[in-house]
């Protein structure tokens, strides 16, 4: 497969165990763990704490060396330093020189990643303009509040416009309109074929914008799945109806009362929805809407973490 064919990431049974001085295992943080990302897609890395998301960005980057598997980027072996000049990246925690004013850091990252001074001008006016932090350019960082430090921490990781983008918690301590911000700006990437990977613990932004998600836990993944398919697994329908007189649809159906003599009803796609909607035709209720029933992803997330456990 050549490098234009090639997934922006994948991972095939990777492994990584912790021992001791002796050799002994202490911790096995990732546990054969294999999944791909494809180019152009907006992809949600999840899971609680300790299940190995941290781990697996560390060995992406080749900042630690797995015990097991491999891992490629963009067809790459990640030994390989060439896959990394199209990578940017945005540490959960991460710290800068507190004295270089927020220009200087610019300049001195670009540098390393063999930009030109032009071109780290041009770039990064535009994302400091973009992250409203223009005018907090010329102090210190160490005068930024948390939000301002991690808008300046995201315009690093964007500054060479990398094909993939490897981000954990990108938005922390942002506000809700600088978070709606970056949320629409890692769509318009994915429009422009760039690819980015988030790990976040705030997964009504992943269940917005993702694409695809891959939740792990104790090191395992327990799930891979478009986000769409994933909130609409039920197979339940919500029926909201007016009627005057609902005696005779239960305990049948279990149905909500709402107000103004509207209800609700949860029954089952195959078995309970045509019955229901016959017998309401048949009372001449006004039937509202009949939709199928949706969780949100933190629901999920919940429900298979706890069944993991």
């Amino acid at each position: 497969m050549n490098d234009s064919q090639a997934p922006a990431i994948e991972i095939k049974n990777l492994q990584m165990t912790y021992s001791d001085l002796f050799g002994h295992e202490k911790v096995r943080a990732l546990d054969g763990i294999s999944f791909e990302v494809q180019k152009g897609e907006i992809f949600g890395f999840l899971g609680p704490n300790g299940a190995g998301k941290t781990t697996t960005i560390h060995i992406l980057l080749n900042f630690i060396y797995s015990t097991g598997g491999e891992a490629k980027i963009f067809g790459l072996p990640i030994s390989d330093p060439e896959c990394r000049k199209k990578v940017g990246f945005l540490p959960e925690i991460f710290s800068f020189d507190r004295f270089l004013k927020g220009w200087k850091l610019l300049y001195y990252l670009g540098e390393l990643e063999g930009l030109s001074k032009a071109q780290i001008r041009k770039r990064g006016e535009e994302l400091l303009e973009f992250l409203e932090i223009s005018k907090a350019a010329d102090r210190k960082v160490k005068t930024y509040s948390k939000g301002m430090t991690q808008k300046i921490g995201l315009a690093q990781a964007m500054l060479s416009d990398p094909d993939l983008l490897i981000l954990d918690e990108p938005t922390s301590g942002m506000d809700p309109i600088a978070k709606t911000k970056v949320k629409n700006k890692f769509k318009e990437l994915k429009q422009r074929g760039k690819t980015v990977f988030l790990s976040s613990h705030i997964l009504s932004d992943i269940q917005q914008i993702a694409d695809r998600v891959a939740i792990i836990d104790q090191g395992r993944l327990i799930k891979i799945d478009t986000v769409e398919n994933l909130v609409n697994k039920s197979n339940m329908t919500e029926i909201v109806f007016k009627l005057q007189n609902i005696e005779g649809l239960t305990p049948a159906f279990q149905i909500e009362n709402r107000q103004n003599h509207t209800f609700a009803s949860l029954v089952d796609e195959k078995t309970q929805k045509m019955e229901l909607i016959s017998r309401l035709v048949e009372a001449g209720a006004e039937i509202i809407s009949v939709t199928p029933a949706r969780s949100d992803l933190e629901e999920i997330f919940m429900q298979l973490v706890d069944h993991e456990h």
